[in-house]
């Protein structure tokens, strides 16, 4: 989880970084900017688990780095984690209660029945190529112009707008059809969700902050575009501002064309001639979205060593009974052609000799001594036909255990495993991917004040030493231990810590 959390903030922040570098371009390429770094930092939990990892040894330092600065730190862990839950929840909270009292409002609402207003509503959405129908509501009882919705937007307009002038309901109806047009809102309403989940991360509520101003910035450079006068616009901004000034503003994620918060820079933009004003073209969307893509996508694959699970199938395990004899368990014997018994000079080896059918009758039958009559059921192994390869080693691998240890709190914030455990849940140790002749950091929680001896041999062969490292300090319930396996194959690796002892087997991949 805190990783998911590093990797959002680093997708987000490099989004930072670009439109800052993006000064000269247009307001509505640097909210396609935003808008791609916020998609990326909130898809990198989902990708997280649903793409598969690609390991890299240079995390896994780290994190074991990381395990032992912050293994001390358990309560105030959980405690930060709690904290981090409740403003989550108290922001969406907030959110929730903003879309309920925006619902009634709309409740409220009446729909425009202005014929003027009809026919410039369609003339802007003509000219914007908007194909959705678009409702004009007037909830008289609030003071308020904005617009919000996905499949059928609305566009709320205050009480007096009965009486605007043309100019000004052409300015209003192509500054929010812009909104719709660019569906501001939806991303919007995603970046208020962001900061809320985020809410301890700053970048989070520079990224609502800023696609909310440029989102305005690109709206009214559409409204100039279409044919309106910088000045003009900036009088009637500045002049609905006032008249729309009120102390019990909505609070809701709407789309507010007269924004206080926002309106000296608006100003400003309108004013100066040399601004880029052109819209964000699809190519210009699509270059945007393939680099985010490519930085999201490997960022979020990207794990250290000790986070990763096995990713490769384990092979099929066929009973023992059935691929080769047990001591107590004879082979059944297979039926063979009537053969003669001699015994090759020099030795006491029999040897077979096939007869054809034929001279079976003619063949004499000699007299067996009693012991090889005894054994005249057992089968008869010919060392010269038999070429058939032995059965392949059963690697029984242990099988590990999502848990969490929740005997102190301390251990509880190592996470949930997979971990390895022995009967008494005394020892556990995370179940690893591991790699010949590679150092890979295990965590081992085991009996404090206790020293831990780790041994291992392989089952399938023959193998140099196996190396792993201190396993200090002892006065801690938890340790990281780097251990090296020499050659691939199957291991049986045994942990003692006093008169605990966890004994599991794995498979060492080359």
């Amino acid at each position: 989880m805190i990783a998911a959390m590093i990797k959002s903030a680093i997708i987000l922040a490099a989004a930072a970084f670009v439109a800052s570098l993006m000064k000269r371009q247009s307001a509505a390429f640097r909210h396609a900017v935003w808008t791609a770094g916020l998609i990326g930092a909130m898809a990198i939990p989902l990708f997280t688990i649903t793409l598969p990892s690609w390991q890299t040894s240079l995390a896994g330092p780290a994190l074991a780095m990381l395990q032992w600065v912050t293994g001390p730190l358990g309560i105030v862990r959980q405690l930060a984690i709690g904290l981090w839950i409740a403003g989550a929840a108290a922001g969406i909270l907030l959110l929730l209660y903003s879309a309920g009292r925006l619902a009634w409002i709309a409740m409220g609402a009446e729909p425009v029945e202005d014929a003027r207003w009809a026919a410039l509503a369609d003339e802007v959405r003509r000219s914007l190529g908007i194909r959705r129908p678009v409702r004009l509501l007037q909830n008289r009882s609030v003071p308020f112009l904005g617009t919000w919705g996905i499949m059928s937007p609305r566009v709320l307009l205050p009480r007096d707008a009965e009486s605007w002038p043309d100019e000004r309901i052409r300015m209003v109806l192509a500054h929010e059809l812009a909104h719709i047009q660019r569906h501001d809102w939806v991303v919007q309403v995603l970046a208020d969700a962001a900061r809320a989940i985020y809410w301890f991360n700053p970048i989070f509520w520079l990224a609502s902050s800023r696609l909310r101003r440029e989102s305005e910035h690109a709206c009214d450079d559409a409204v100039l575009r279409l044919g309106a006068a910088g000045t003009r616009y900036a009088e009637e901004l500045l002049a609905m501002t006032r008249a729309l000034r009120s102390d019990d503003r909505l609070q809701s994620p709407i789309l507010a064309m007269a924004q206080p918060s926002h309106l000296e820079q608006r100003l400003v933009a309108l004013l100066n001639p040399s601004l880029n004003r052109l819209a964000a073209t699809p190519w210009a969307v699509i270059v945007v979205a393939g680099v985010a893509i490519a930085l999201t996508l490997p960022l979020a694959a990207v794990r250290p060593e000790a986070e990763t699970r096995k990713a490769e199938a384990q092979p099929a395990v066929v009973p023992a009974a059935a691929t080769q004899p047990t001591s107590s368990t004879p082979p059944a014997p297979q039926p063979e052609p009537l053969s003669l018994k001699t015994t090759l000079p020099g030795n006491n080896i029999p040897a077979i000799k096939s007869m054809p059918p034929e001279a079976e009758a003619a063949a004499p039958v000699t007299a067996e001594p009693a012991a090889e009559t005894a054994n005249a059921t057992a089968p008869v192994v010919n060392a010269t036909l038999d070429s058939t390869p032995p059965p392949p080693f059963d690697c029984r691998v242990t099988s590990s255990r999502v848990q969490m240890k929740t005997s102190t709190i301390e251990k509880s914030a190592l996470g949930s495993g997979p971990w390895l455990i022995n009967d008494d849940r005394t020892i556990w140790a995370a179940d690893q991917p591991y790699v010949a002749n590679r150092s890979v950091n295990t965590v081992w929680m085991r009996p404090a004040n206790t020293e831990l001896t780790i041994t291992a041999r392989r089952l399938d062969g023959e193998a140099p030493q196996f190396n792993v490292g201190p396993a200090e300090p002892y006065s801690t319930g938890y340790v990281a231990i780097g251990v090296v396996f020499p050659a691939a194959g199957c291991w049986e690796v045994t942990g003692t810590a006093g008169t605990s002892k966890l004994t599991f087997i794995t498979r060492v991949r080359e």
